[in-house]
């Protein structure tokens, strides 16, 4: 995880009311991979998340899913909307890594408003996505758009989802989905959501359980994965500001 929120200025965006829990874990078990979160709350109030999963395995594809992460988050800070900051950024990446990068990136893009209860999103190509409501039903985001990389002039289109005060919204690496026990059951969005739900009622870490309940389920070497589990607080509008907050 990345959070490009500078940390020396007193009066930042807040992410309130969203609570983040954030986990990547590579194939050797350490935190440097092709899978990469990165998310920060911008000046209009609303809270930009990009999900990165490089083709592929292993540190040595860190530095590309940091490019394409960054440079994706850094059009979203300036305002760029959504779908041409996901254009603009599948064309950087084919320009700067065409000779020697994998084949395609998957993305998941997003902009929370927390003013008007919604989420507006982007999915090139990746899986899995969905929204947990309190109620135990869930919404699954399906994809919009190709991955990075695999046409010449994409058309990246946006969906927009209600997500509202005690929602959850999870989005996981196929590392995880594609985790296979020794008969061949992936632990797939299922998977996903039981143990999101799990996590919830328990109140732990939802990202790192997600992590680590796919690595029970599977039997096979790992791949890399990365999860982010963002949970939309309850808490009355007045207890705290919701645009700005003191940051240290």
């Amino acid at each position: 995880m990345i959070d490009l929120l500078p940390r020396r200025e007193k009066a930042m965006p807040s992410l309130w009311p969203y609570n983040v829990s954030t986990a990547v874990r590579s194939s050797d078990g350490g935190d440097r991979c092709g899978d990469l979160i990165v998310y920060q709350a911008l000046e209009d109030g609303t809270v930009a998340v990009v999900v990165v999963d490089v083709a592929g395995r292993g540190k040595a594809l860190r530095p590309l899913a940091y490019y394409v992460a960054t440079n994706l988050l850094g059009l979203l800070v300036m305002q760029c909307p959504l779908e041409r900051a996901a254009s603009i950024a599948d064309r950087d990446f084919r320009a700067e890594f065409r000779a020697d990068a994998p084949e395609f990136v998957t993305v998941f893009a997003g902009l929370l408003d927390p003013d008007e209860e919604h989420l507006r999103y982007l999915s090139a190509g990746h899986e899995t996505a969905l929204i947990a409501r309190p109620d135990r039903s869930h919404v699954h985001l399906g994809t919009t758009g190709p991955a990075f990389g695999i046409a010449s002039k994409p058309r990246h289109y946006v969906a927009s989802v209600p997500l509202r005060p005690g929602d959850n919204l999870i989005v996981v690496t196929d590392g995880i989905t594609d985790a296979r026990d020794a008969a061949g059951t992936v632990f797939g969005s299922r998977g996903v959501l039981r143990s999101a739900l799990r996590s919830k009622a328990a109140g732990t870490d939802g990202a790192r359980a997600l992590l680590d309940d796919a690595a029970r389920h599977a039997a096979f070497p790992a791949d890399d994965r990365a999860a982010i589990v963002l949970n939309v607080d309850t808490a009355p509008s007045h207890i705290l500001p919701k645009r700005f907050t003191s940051v240290t």
